[in-house]
């Protein structure tokens, strides 16, 4: 009957600690198509910068610096968003591959290390976008001629400015929440909360020898008498 109930309780804790890793996948999975999702719509704002009236309408001999930049940024941003979304799609179908005809740990790790590719390329194209727009008003104020060149500059420097504050901001702020929630997870007001788990189905080892031990006990007194 120990034997048993050993064999029991390992298979639930197997089945618990199963469950656990698929929420796991689940959520990178979920990470992951919301990034598909997000750099989709950057493929589209880049695209639209590079339409034929756009580029019509760009200073290349006025100003050829600027437009190389614009044109190169856009042209950047658009590749490295589509690259994000090819990429994310690639790895959603290995990592479901894998949970299904391998192993579940082996897909959450494999989706862990190499979402952080996709990460990084597509805030690469978040960030070329946003050179592109600083240097498109630019060119803009090239393309307004001299008689609104001064004050269209100032308002292009104003913009790139304002740009690159915000972009810093909503940096910091992200930083500043991702500590918050890192210390939510280690802090001391998580680990004094008191915990309430289903002994059989979680498997600590307090419930698992409780669960050993009780039969043994009622054995002993039955003998005792």
């Amino acid at each position: 009957m120990l034997s048993h109930e050993r064999e029991r309780l390992g298979k639930e804790r197997y089945l618990a600690d199963l469950e656990v890793k698929r929420d796991q996948l689940t959520f990178y999975l979920d990470r992951l198509a919301s990034i598909q999702m997000q750099a989709t719509l950057v493929t589209g704002f880049a695209f639209g910068v590079l339409g034929p009236d756009v580029i019509e309408a760009l200073p290349f001999f006025d100003a050829p610096v600027i437009t190389y930049v614009y044109n190169m940024s856009a042209t950047m941003s658009m590749l490295c968003s589509t690259g994000a979304v090819v990429m994310s799609s690639i790895l959603m179908w290995e990592v479901n591959r894998l949970s299904l005809y391998g192993s579940v740990s082996a897909a959450v790790v494999a989706a862990r290390r190499h979402e952080i590719a996709v990460i990084g390329i597509y805030l690469g194209s978040l960030a070329l976008l946003t050179v592109c727009v600083c240097f498109g008003f630019l060119a803009t104020c090239e393309a307004v001629g001299v008689a609104h060149g001064a004050g269209c500059h100032r308002a292009g420097y104003s913009v790139m400015l304002l740009v690159i504050t915000t972009v810093g901001f909503f940096g910091w702020m992200a930083r500043r929440m991702h500590l918050k929630f890192r210390g939510y997870s280690q802090g001391p007001a998580v680990k004094a909360a008191p915990v309430h788990l289903d002994v059989e189905s979680a498997g600590i080892d307090t419930g698992l020898r409780h669960s050993l031990l009780a039969p043994l006990s009622q054995h002993a007194k039955v003998s005792q008498m």
